[in-house]
């Protein structure tokens, strides 16, 4: 994940009219990775997924005995 003053100056280049290829070159990142950004519109915080744990439909029981 890139920081985010990186990802504005890929959107800033965008607007100039670079192409990814030329800004992925000028950033010294992956050309994917400059499209995905682009794409998106901006950088965003990555997504954590809300998974419970491997304990957590035990629970209750486990309140009762500790």
């Amino acid at each position: 994940m890139l920081a985010p003053q990186e990802v504005h100056k890929m959107l800033a280049l965008q607007a100039l009219g670079w192409g990814a290829k030329r800004i992925s070159r000028e950033l010294g990142c992956s050309r994917n990775t400059v499209r995905e950004y682009l794409r998106r519109g901006g950088w965003r915080p990555m997504e954590v997924g809300g998974r419970s744990g491997a304990l957590a439909p035990h629970g209750e029981w486990l309140a009762e005995r500790l």
